[in-house]
Parts: structure tokens; C-alpha cells; sequence
């Protein structure tokens, strides 16, 4: 991914239609079953949240993009991918922040994906909650949410500078159940200091707690050292809710510690840790389905990392 990646992110005009990168997918939804789709990573403008360990932020805008834009990138993902179970449309974000992406552009991506059976966008508890229905009711069935839940490990949520809480994460979750929605969490596995042992066993109450909640898919993202330097500035952004600019400053708590005081996580270990959480949740009647993101892994690692979430994929055009 990172090669096509890269190429789009150095379009300079993001009236091009061009997204970031978009890939079709093959996921595992449970039961030994497998879904086939689609994901986009939009560029849009920059998440003003700004948590201390995010990096993706690279490639996208400093100011919002015009009307119709959004939609452009959409339409030309749609194009060049011929499967329909599924599409993500993510941006290092919020989708229901008219800063990232303009309130005129929901109708017609609503039309624009149609045809697919799940819709999946990532979002922030604490923004745009108000324009949830205005995309649902246009799209006409509910969507899947993706939150970054991080983690349940006690004041990690605070040291990232995620801006909630776990019971803001909680409550929000329960309002997009209540309303016929279904959710997906983004969990990191390890933090610096913290052991691999440790570390999975956090990740593993983390998992239990999303499960609990009643998430529908968890995605454990292993901490990588990349997103974790101690000089890590927030994107100059605009504040979610006014679409006012808010000041790049420094993040004053990025993760506690240099990058190689990350634990280090084998594939082997990633593999051997999904599968516990599988069994875990199989035990417990839970009904998540459970992968490991194998985006920072190359070769031979990220295909075994995909068997065993039962997922693969692919770059399009």
C-alpha cells in the first residue's frame, strides 16, 4: 500500500478525485466466512483531535475540501473495484466533521454507495452527532461505525489525548446500536515501557470490553514506533464543531517514553495472540470477530498475518 500511498499523497490539487489509496478487500466476518470489498482512504482535512500516537495525518489537507471533492474521490474508488459486500470510507478521522468533510457532499456519497451492502466510516465519539441521520436517512439503512477505542488499560486514553473517556466511548456506542447501527474498534496493542506480556493481556481485556459492548468487529493494531515520537506535533486543524482553525501546538504527553521502548511484537506472536482472543470470546458465547492490522508488516509476515484473519487484498487503480 505504501507505494500507491505515497504517489497520491503528492497530488497537489485534491480536485484530482484521486483518494489516498483505495484497495479491495477480502474480510473475515465470522464463522469461517469472508466478505469481499472495498477500502478508500479519503483525503480530507486532518483530524483536529490530534492524539499523540495518530500518524494519519500524512497525506491528508490543511484546509477543508471543496464541495463535490469528497464525492469525486468516491465515485473514482467505486469505478475501478467490481466487489459490493462492503466499503469503508476512511480518513485518518472523522466522517462527520464538515471540516473534513462538507455537509453538501453526504448526499451524494450516500448515493454513491448505494449498492453496497455494509457501509463502514471512521468517527469520534464527540463529533458530528447531530449529522449521523442526516447521511443514514439518505443511504436508507443503518451504517457501521469505526471508533478508536484504544484500549481499556486505566489512564491511556488520557495520555494519548483522545479527548474522551471510556464511558463517552460506551455511551456513543450504544447510541449507534439503539439506532439499528453496528460498531467496529480499533484497539493498540502495546505502550512504551510495557512488556509483550503485559501488553496482550491489556489488549485481551480491551478485546473482552469491546466484545461486551457489543462491538461487531475489533481490529488490534500493534503500537508502532513510528506514531509514537516524542516530538510529535498536532496538525494545524480546525475545530470539529465550528470548523473554526484551532493552533498547531506541540502534544505536551505524546506516549511516555522514545520509540524503542515499544514492545516488539513478531508476526508469529500477533497470529498466535488473534487466535487466544478468538478462542477467548468462543468461550464466552461472543459473537466479535477479531483480526490483527498487518499494515506495518512486509512480504511473507503480512500474508500470514491475513490467513489467519481470513482477510486479503489488494491495490486498484
Amino acid at each position: 500500500m505504501t507505494d500507491r500511498a505515497n504517489s497520491l499523497a503528492d497530488q497537489p490539487d485534491e480536485m484530482t478525485g484521486l483518494p489516498i489509496a483505495a484497495f479491495d478487500e477480502v474480510e473475515s466476518v465470522g464463522g469461517g466466512r469472508v466478505a469481499r470489498g472495498l477500502t478508500v482512504i479519503l483525503r480530507t482535512r486532518a483530524c483536529p483531535i490530534g492524539c499523540s500516537m495518530c500518524d494519519l495525518h500524512h497525506g491528508m489537507l490543511d484546509r477543508t475540501p471543496p464541495a463535490g471533492a469528497i464525492t469525486a474521490q468516491v465515485r473514482h474508488a467505486i469505478s475501478n473495484s467490481p466487489h459490493r459486500d462492503f466499503i469503508k470510507l476512511y480518513n485518518g478521522g472523522n466522517f462527520f466533521d464538515v471540516a473534513s468533510i462538507p455537509l453538501s457532499d453526504y448526499d451524494s456519497i450516500a448515493d454513491a454507495v448505494g449498492s453496497f451492502g455494509r457501509v463502514i466510516v471512521e468517527n469520534h465519539p464527540r463529533v458530528g452527532l447531530s449529522r449521523h441521520g442526516r447521511f443514514v436517512r439518505r443511504l436508507q439503512r443503518p451504517i457501521e461505525i469505526a471508533i478508536g477505542v484504544e484500549g481499556v488499560m486505566p489512564g491511556l486514553l488520557r495520555r494519548i489525548g483522545k479527548g474522551v473517556t471510556r464511558d463517552d466511548i460506551d455511551r456513543y456506542v450504544s447510541r449507534i446500536h439503539r439506532g439499528g447501527g453496528t460498531t467496529r474498534a480499533f484497539l493498540i496493542l502495546g505502550s512504551p515501557g510495557a512488556t509483550v506480556t503485559e501488553s496482550m493481556r491489556w489488549a485481551m481485556l480491551s478485546v473482552r470490553h469491546a466484545a461486551a459492548i457489543g462491538m461487531r468487529h475489533v481490529s488490534i493494531v500493534p503500537a508502532r514506533p513510528e506514531t509514537a515520537r516524542p516530538e510529535m506535533a498536532r496538525p494545524e486543524t480546525a475545530r470539529p464543531e465550528t470548523g473554526q482553525p484551532r493552533r498547531s501546538v506541540p502534544s505536551a504527553d505524546p506516549w511516555p517514553g522514545w520509540p524503542g521502548r515499544l514492545p516488539r511484537f513478531t508476526a508469529d506472536e500477533l497470529v498466535v495472540f488473534a487466535s487466544r482472543c478468538k478462542r477467548d470470546l468462543f468461550r464466552r458465547g461472543g459473537r466479535t470477530v477479531v483480526t490483527v492490522d498487518p499494515w506495518d508488516r512486509d512480504g511473507d509476515e503480512a500474508a500470514m498475518m491475513r490467513q489467519s484473519n481470513g482477510d486479503q487484498f489488494h491495490l486498484i487503480d
